[in-house]
């Protein structure tokens, strides 16, 4: 019993070790597009589903239906079919959805309603943007747009305070704006030289725009640039030329190309000035450009057929671009077989299968991690241990994740890596011995009784970590009966270890590092039961063990300042403190609000035991051992280990410190650059 209770103990520590290295997106992208002034990644927006509402300005790439609740739209084509057919017609300038629908969706968000619709929900964002929108305009102006936007928000929102703590927690999509204030002039006949002296003026338009949005708040900000716009059929077929030198390799026109590409350097440049001027708010370019180029030039991945990928859905054209002579929705317009087949919609704005694969590549723009590998013990493990050889273990079968379904897993059900990646938005771990596993999005390395300290033939950190460099083609002794006194010494040389295999990560590359530190393990009911005594004073007013929470509280400093050392030590790497201890303890103090029954806390679901911690006789899943009615009651589901419910609410809390801690280093790094 000594033997495993240490085990146990040093299993307890050391989840508290656990390393979740998180890998940033890498984002392979045409220099060309826009040259070296493209936004750094330390810029981009990292903590994606920290937002809770969008707030969308723009023209008919963004509109949702404010266009057609205005007198002059009320009977325009984009109000009834064929617009909308592959959705239903709301307005928008598509078959079906457009960008800001996949950017809502991603965020976990309701679709956004047009501002016009008066009576609708706005709780999460409104939707500002109008066909045929300008920058710079007497009607549907930006500057209308923002007039809009502080009614709404003064009206909606009853003081100041309150609007900035709405817009703290939201993202705002300043366009794509300014591309009708160029489309105008170059249809009218105007030569590129002519219309590039406009830019200057919509360029300072979207930063006065920006500037305005932060001052109410705003701390998210997205804008995006202009469209490659000689690949757009409207282009293409009104500029078509016999030169072949005016074209490039997509059989796009270059100058007109050039002109986006000029128009975006410069929309960049007042962007950096404006992220210099405020440190402490995410201004985002949005590459517009290179998001459709990549669609046009990997059309076959995304079920598009290639040599459509200029040609028009619906309209008619005497060209190879079907657009110029009946306009989609004009009496007698044919539409394509299968919209999802092409790119451009009506030869100015895009299918919903081109919004979407436009829409997902600006995504990867702002995604904070597209992989997370995942280092730790039985807290962590999603199935290593089980798939050891001669493993004969109760971790893969019933009662163990009867929740959902026996993986390996010490829980009835998911743990707090399931609950952090899917915050993410990332498929579930696979443990690294399931072999033949995808692991695109990371690995899990964690195994059950897994100590900080050991070498490569038991299961240490150490191996976790010849895993992780095998995995990318590229560590725990168990003493057993000692006092608090004893294991105290233990604690500089788990730190130690802790701190060598964070060098090896970050000398591996990784650049966003959580490392945990432990519970308050006198919360737990393995040492409820195994240290219980009469004394009163032993016991906080959670009924936990002082002393034993002590422990935890001194290793946790030790391990803290280990974490500021590897700070200094590499400034331009995020090192976070994941505080285990607090989130456990806010956990337990607020379990009635969670839904946690009266005992919940201390009481373990599993197994069967003569006290008041039901842990200690029969261990879960041995034979007899009962089970309670409603695991999502309990915090603890063997005694050892949390429920689902447990690990769910455990995760986010800590998920609401990292991604705290994590934006912080990265204005940090943005400040010093």
């Amino acid at each position: 019993m000594e033997h495993f209770l240490f085990r146990l103990f040093m299993q307890s520590l050391l989840l508290s070790s656990v390393l979740l290295c998180a890998s940033a997106t890498n984002i392979t992208r045409d220099r060309n597009v826009v040259g070296d002034s493209l936004v750094s990644k330390r810029d981009l927006i990292r903590l994606t589903r920290q937002i809770e509402a969008i707030y969308q300005f723009g023209d008919s790439l963004s509109d949702t239906g404010n266009y057609i609740r205005e007198v002059n739209g009320e009977e325009s084509t984009y109000s009834r079919l064929p617009y909308g057919q592959s959705y239903h017609p709301t307005g928008r300038a598509s078959d079906g959805l457009i960008m800001v629908d996949y950017i809502a969706m991603f965020f976990h968000l309701p679709l956004l309603n047009p501002y016009l619709a008066k009576g609708s929900d706005f709780r999460h964002g409104a939707n500002f943007a109008v066909i045929g929108a300008t920058a710079n305009g007497k009607y549907n102006s930006l500057g209308r747009q923002l007039d809009w936007f502080k009614y709404h928000l003064r009206t909606t929102y009853h003081n100041s305070i309150a609007i900035k703590r709405k817009l703290q927690k939201s993202l705002v999509l300043m366009g794509e704006i300014g591309g009708n204030d160029f489309n105008g002039p170059f249809n009218q006949g105007k030569s590129i030289k002519e219309v590039a002296k406009l830019v200057p003026g919509v360029v300072q338009t979207i930063k006065n725009a920006i500037e305005e949005v932060i001052k109410l708040g705003a701390t998210n900000i997205v804008v995006p640039g202009n469209f490659p716009i000689g690949c757009v059929p409207l282009y293409l077929a009104k500029f078509a030329t016999n030169d072949t030198s005016k074209y490039d390799k997509l059989w796009c026109l270059k100058d007109y190309n050039n002109f986006a590409k000029f128009y975006n350097i410069k929309l960049i440049r007042a962007i950096k000035q404006l992220q210099q001027k405020h440190p402490d708010v995410a201004i985002v370019y949005g590459d517009y450009y290179s998001a459709l180029i990549w669609v046009i030039a990997n059309a076959q991945q995304l079920g598009i057929e290639q040599d459509d990928t200029k040609k028009a859905c619906c309209g008619y054209g005497y060209n190879p671009y079907n657009f110029g002579t009946t306009g989609c929705g004009s009496p007698g317009s044919p539409i394509c077989q299968d919209p999802s087949k092409r790119i451009s919609w009506d030869g100015i704005h895009l299918t919903q299968q081109g919004y979407k694969g436009v829409g997902d590549q600006l995504l990867e723009q702002f995604v904070p991690f597209d992989a997370i590998y995942q280092f730790g013990d039985s807290l962590s493990d999603t199935g290593n241990y089980v798939l050891e050889p001669n493993s004969n273990t109760v971790y893969n079968r019933l009662p163990y994740g009867q929740t959902t379904q026996p993986t390996g897993r010490a829980s009835d059900g998911l743990i707090m890596v399931d609950y952090i990646a899917s915050y993410f938005n990332l498929p579930q771990l696979n443990p690294y011995l399931a072999t033949g596993s995808d692991f695109t999005h990371g690995a899990n390395f964690a195994i059950i009784g897994a100590t900080a300290n050991g070498g490569l033939n038991v299961n240490s950190l150490a191996k976790e970590l010849d895993w992780f460099k095998t995995h990318l083609n590229s560590t725990y002794s168990n003493p057993a009966g000692k006092t608090i006194e004893e294991v105290y010494k233990l604690v500089p040389g788990v730190i130690k270890t802790i701190h060598d295999a964070v060098e090896e990560v970050i000398s591996l590359g990784a650049t966003n590092i959580v490392v945990p530190g432990n519970f308050p393990i006198g919360c737990v009911p393995l040492y409820l039961v195994k240290f219980e005594t009469n004394d009163t004073s032993k016991y906080d007013e959670l009924h936990c063990l002082i002393d034993y929470n002590n422990f935890a509280k001194s290793y946790n400093q030790q391990l803290l300042q280990a974490i500021n050392q590897l700070q200094n030590e590499h400034p331009d790497v995020a090192i976070v403190y994941g505080d285990y201890y607090s989130a456990l303890t806010s956990v337990i103090s607020n379990a009635r609000q969670l839904g946690f029954e009266e005992g919940g806390t201390e009481k373990a679901c599993c197994g069967t035991g003569n006290n008041p911690y039901n842990f200690g006789d029969k261990s879960c899943g041995s034979p007899g051992a009962l089970v309670c009615p409603n695991p999502s009651k309990r915090v603890s589901w063997d005694g050892v280990h949390m429920t689902q419910e447990g690990n769910k609410n455990v995760g986010q809390q800590l998920i609401k410190q990292f991604v705290s801690a994590l934006q912080k280093h990265i204005r940090r790094r943005r400040s010093r650059q």
